[in-house]
């Protein structure tokens, strides 16, 4: 049992592809917040230390760029986690309660409080990979083992490397941060960092291509979503999104090319307003699910 003469401290996490960020508060004032390198990093050895020196931590609620079922972690395509049941892990070794789940869910929890419960909602964020979050009216679409909203793992084409899923035809080796940069190296382009922005300078086939690419999968995926699900809102987040904002119009423009046209009569697309919809969200995931 979790003693009750803990200072109430909570340990936030958010931990994707490229960052890792925490945040530790007291109810709602920051303690302490840092973010790290995720390639620098290993989860379970950042917890074991952290948690043996603050021990007036009594709930660590963690979004994590993978997917995720009762505290056991099913796949994470873009980050290395050596114990997969992360929840049983800690809570048996600290004095913790732990709960972990999906990052878009956890966003999905923050948007959701932004937007209103009464609208039916796609989250949108590309960042090192490319992933979704459905709210239908208040509620997260989560599926049988909590898998529903993986559209970067849907079919697009095949490429001549595998996914981090093990395929190799997702959407997200065409549209995501990881993918920008599994293709330059495999095509051997000189450019700086991976990003749109950097193919656009370039006065190169191969740039051209994997642009083209880019954008087809990116309408692929957003109109098999939208003619699946008749969203109002479509909330576009990721580090992508916010680097290149003309993506909006791009989808704006496009979807009609692709999508049902009857889903796009009500459909408001826009970027998320949030600075950190993630551990937004593991804070409101903390307050729903901390014991009393």
């Amino acid at each position: 049992m979790i003693e009750t003469n803990k200072q109430s401290l909570k340990l936030l996490i958010d931990y994707g592809g490229t960052h890792f960020r925490y945040v530790i508060k007291s109810e709602d004032k920051v303690i302490d917040e840092s973010s790290i390198d995720t390639k620098n990093l290993d989860l379970i050895d950042f917890l074991t230390s952290l948690l043996s020196k603050k021990t007036d931590i009594d709930f660590v609620g963690i979004g994590v760029a993978a997917q995720v079922k009762n505290g056991v972690i099913l796949s994470a395509p873009n980050i290395n986690i050596k114990d997969r049941n992360l929840k049983k892990y800690i809570e048996d070794r600290f004095d913790v309660q732990v709960e972990v789940d999906n990052d878009l869910k956890v966003a999905a929890l923050a948007e959701m409080d932004l937007e209103g419960d009464d609208k039916s909602i796609v989250l949108l964020y590309i960042g090192t990979g490319f992933g979704s979050a459905f709210i239908e009216k208040g509620t997260i679409i989560r599926g049988e083992s909590n898998l529903a909203g993986e559209i970067g793992h849907i079919p697009f084409k095949k490429a001549p490397f595998l996914c981090g899923c093990g395929k190799d035809n997702c959407v997200e080796l065409f549209a995501s941060g990881i993918g920008l940069q599994k293709w330059i190296e495999y095509y051997g382009i000189c450019v700086g960092e991976p990003t749109l922005e950097a193919l656009e300078n370039l006065q190169d086939t191969k740039a051209k291509e994997i642009l083209e690419n880019f954008y087809k999968a990116l309408l692929h995926a957003v109109s098999t979503i939208v003619t699946l699900l008749n969203p109002n809102s479509l909330i576009l987040g990721g580090a992508v999104f916010k680097n290149n904002p003309t993506l909006v119009d791009f989808l704006k423009d496009n979807l009609n090319l692709e999508a049902f046209k009857p889903s796009l009569k009500e459909l408001e697309i826009k970027l998320s307003t949030l600075s950190s919809a993630n551990l937004k969200g593991v804070d409101i995931l903390i307050k729903q699910k901390r014991k009393t």
